[in-house]
């Protein structure tokens, strides 16, 4: 966090949230040290903090003291980016970030990551679904077998290139993992 860099996990539920507390106390984790004044929490700044991140994200609950445990699947995982947004990062390292979640939260979800990237803050995005590279990236950098086969930009960015690059042999060759 020190570095400025937010993580937002694959695994939502063992990573992304603290179980057992409530959507209010998950938001505000991640800039808990921000709102402290002489070793006090400013609460008025954390409820502000707290609603303003639930709406930006529509996060659909009946009020903030709310148990993160109960909240579904795609409202768990606005929350987990809701608790980053707040932080102010300026990397965000998303895996699968849009796995599991409706239609409409993974558009949400991309427009965010759009705004955010407009606003100047890196992100970096580990997905194995390839429209959403190719929909939310500007750069793909395709790894197999540890090594960088492929680095995509423009009109490459497409599911024949990437695929290319993920599986062919000549790919591997370059990079310097296969040999004949």
């Amino acid at each position: 966090m020190k570095a400025g860099i937010a993580l937002i996990p694959e695994n939502r539920i063992q990573e992304g949230i603290f179980s057992g507390l409530s959507v209010g106390q998950n938001l505000a984790a991640a800039t808990l040290d921000r709102r402290k004044l002489a070793g006090f929490i400013r609460k008025k700044a954390e409820r502000t903090d707290i609603q303003r991140s639930i709406d930006q994200l529509s996060v659909r609950l009946s009020s903030p003291t709310q148990p993160i445990d109960s909240l579904s699947g795609g409202n768990m995982q606005k929350v987990v980016v809701g608790k980053w947004l707040l932080f102010k990062p300026r990397v965000v390292v998303a895996i699968e970030p849009t796995q599991g979640v409706d239609v409409g939260t993974k558009q949400q979800m991309y427009g965010l990551f759009r705004e955010l990237a407009a606003e100047g803050i890196t992100v970096i995005i580990f997905t194995s679904d390839l429209l959403e590279l190719i929909g939310l990236c500007d750069r793909v950098l395709v790894m197999n077998r540890g090594f960088l086969t492929g680095n995509l930009r423009g009109d490459q960015l497409n599911e024949e290139m990437i695929m290319t690059a993920a599986v062919s042999r000549q790919a591997l060759h370059e990079a310097g993992a296969y040999r004949d």
